[in-house]
């Protein structure tokens, strides 16, 4: 036997009651039970009719069975007289819950039950009841067919209303794509900073509405070459950042991004921030452009170049520094068979294009 239950007051029982009793049985309830409060209903009001006519006009419409929610349950908060009043039911053997809702929206009830008995989601409202401040809380809720979850944004304020308790507006916002999007997304930033800290790559960015310059760690977070703003490329030079002989391509690699290249790329002496000592370095870009086509940002990699190849021992001939930013040309020959092996040119190792080259 599928038995069906109530929690009603029926103060007094009218037709929308005995609609809902009828809604019920058709749901394929064959017994209905009742919990009703007594005399005294849940405002703490004297009940419009006594107990007994009330449950009386119940069984009429359609009841099997009317239990009475005792005074000292019923004149407590919404949350004390839904659960006294569920807990009776269950004692009566009720298998099923029936309830009008303006919304028949089962799922989304379940889901604002959920929130509202997350354990983390009062505190938030007292902090925000004691702070007088509005609560933004993220909350995760079963998805109305079970499959996954939700993400729901809260927010909850205070509002006026003429009642010695305070009274909070909760309004909910579905943010499950942005959720989605924001997993991809630490997802994405997770195998891109494996893949970083495995070079000696370094992010750079320039703003190019405001030419503004900005440096990144490897591990993405914002490292600024000095305490005030600097700007592309003129701080770079007039700062000494860029190695005076490196300057003049640098300059033509900037007005070449500033131009509205869509990508360029070039290697330069540039000054170690830790060290002090200039190195060759490859830097590249590429131009990121807003939902008109507008250029809004170029993103940038530096990598140190190289300085050492296989047969060469940095241990045995290390260069200083400080001299390497001068070292223009570097040629490893084979002088017995008059061959030339290695070639690096500014930075740039170009010795396949020489390896059947003489000496």
């Amino acid at each position: 036997m599928l038995v069906a239950g109530i929690v009603c007051e029926y103060n007094p029982l009218h037709t929308g009651h005995a609609h809902h009793l009828r809604a019920t049985r058709r749901a394929g309830a064959q017994a209905i039970v009742c919990v009703m409060s007594g005399h005294f209903v849940q405002r703490a009001e004297p009940a419009m009719l006594t107990k007994w006519t009330r449950a009386q006009a119940a069984v009429l419409c359609g009841a099997d069975l009317v239990l009475e929610l005792p005074s000292r349950c019923a004149l407590q908060s919404a949350e004390g007289f839904a659960q006294s009043a569920v807990q009776l039911l269950l004692a009566a053997g009720a298998q099923m819950l029936s309830f009008g809702s303006e919304s028949a929206d089962t799922g989304s009830l379940e889901q604002a039950a959920q929130l509202l008995c997350s354990p983390r989601f009062e505190p938030a409202l007292r902090e925000g009841l004691r702070q007088k401040t509005t609560v933004e809380h993220i909350h995760r809720v079963a998805a109305g067919d079970g499959q996954g979850w939700l993400w729901w944004h809260v927010r909850a304020k205070r509002v006026r209303y003429d009642n010695p308790h305070p009274v909070m507006l909760i309004t909910t916002t579905d943010i499950s794509q942005f959720k989605a999007r924001e997993a991809q997304l630490t997802e994405v930033n997770q195998r891109l900073q494996a893949a970083f800290d495995q070079t000696s790559k370094r992010i750079w960015e320039v703003d190019l509405a405001t030419r503004e310059f900005s440096t990144f760690s490897q591990d993405g977070t914002y490292r600024p070459l000095g305490k005030a703003p600097m700007y592309f490329p003129a701080h770079l030079v007039d700062g000494g950042w860029i190695h005076p002989k490196s300057v003049s391509r640098f300059q033509e690699f900037a007005q070449e991004l500033l131009g509205g290249r869509a990508q360029g790329y070039g290697n330069f002496a540039v000054r170690n921030r830790d060290t002090g000592y200039y190195s060759w370095a490859s830097v590249s870009y590429r131009v990121l452009f807003d939902d008109v086509g507008r250029a809004v940002r170029a993103v940038g990699v530096l990598e140190d170049m190289p300085r050492s190849r296989d047969g060469w021992s940095p241990a045995q001939r290390q260069l200083p520094e400080g001299l390497v930013a001068d070292l223009i040309v570097r040629m490893c020959a084979n002088l017995d068979l008059d061959t030339v092996e290695s070639l690096w040119i500014e930075g740039s190792n170009v010795s396949g294009q020489v390896q059947e080259t003489r000496c």
